[in-house]
């Protein structure tokens, strides 16, 4: 069973409740509900056709409630847009839902200091994101496998586009560490691990295994480890468009005379 399939399922299941609640509900309620009715009809209707990318259906497939998401993103568009295409609004629904995974901060901190700080919302919403996470991982390596070779820098680029680089080198620096008695990954990936920061109270091992990625050929994780230190390494380097602008500016010293002179 393909993604869009799955989703389709959740999104009809969901369908199926809402319309059981309206029909306990008295005719005003009804009534009130018209719009939604029939404007979730039709978002799922157009579900059956839609063409989104991996990442967006992986993104839309765990929402809680992808229906009724999907719905307040079409009811909530500029009133000059309300007539916007379905599918339109099932790929803003997923593409906020990602800017949103991609930008939240990674928390690091044992659940004792979240408690101990009035921090335990930021850390429960920062595990779920990695579990989530994770199964991005061990799914698009199971997606992007073929012929016996790992398409790593589709397997990275998925993921990051849902989670961003931050939270997908947590979640694989937490999983080489965790199985760092593991041969098959190289002594490059487990010093690169170890560098990483990571949870203070590592030693207690089982409590991050929920997000530890083993769903996937430890030799076929090690092979996207590696790619993601390369690809990280590279988004440390400034870009040439970078170098030309600083070489572009004067020395501070320079500007600094340069007014004092006026």
């Amino acid at each position: 069973m393909d993604k869009l399939e799955q989703l389709l399922i959740k999104m009809h299941s969901e369908f199926a409740e809402y319309e059981a609640w309206l029909l306990r509900q008295p005719a005003s309620v009804i009534l009130e509900n018209a719009f939604q009715y029939t404007t979730k009809q039709d978002i799922l209707m157009h579900a059956e056709s839609v063409d989104l990318s991996p990442a967006q259906l992986e993104t839309l497939l765990h929402l809680k409630a992808p229906l009724e998401e999907v719905f307040e993103t079409y009811r909530n568009t500029d009133s000059d847009l309300l007539m916007i295409e379905m599918h339109d609004a099932m790929e803003t629904c997923a593409d906020d839902t990602m800017a949103v995974q991609r930008t939240a901060a990674v928390y690091t901190q044992p659940p004792d200091y979240a408690r101990e700080h009035g921090e335990l919302e930021q850390y429960r919403e920062s595990n779920r994101l990695n579990v989530l996470c994770k199964e991005a991982i061990e799914q698009s390596v199971r997606d992007n496998y073929r012929d016996n070779r790992l398409d790593a820098d589709a397997v990275w680029r998925d993921v990051t586009a849902q989670f961003g680089s931050k939270r997908a080198a947590f979640v694989l620096a937490m999983t080489v560490r965790e199985k760092d008695f593991d041969g098959r990954f190289s002594r490059e990936n487990r010093a690169w691990a170890k560098s990483q920061p990571l949870p203070p109270d590592l030693e207690r091992r089982g409590r991050y295994c929920s997000y530890v990625v083993d769903k996937a050929h430890p030799i076929l994780t090690d092979a996207l480890v590696t790619h993601a230190r390369r690809e990280l390494e590279r988004e440390k380097k400034p870009s040439v468009m970078e170098k030309l602008q600083s070489a572009e500016k004067p020395p501070k010293s320079t500007a600094k005379a340069a007014a004092l002179e006026l």
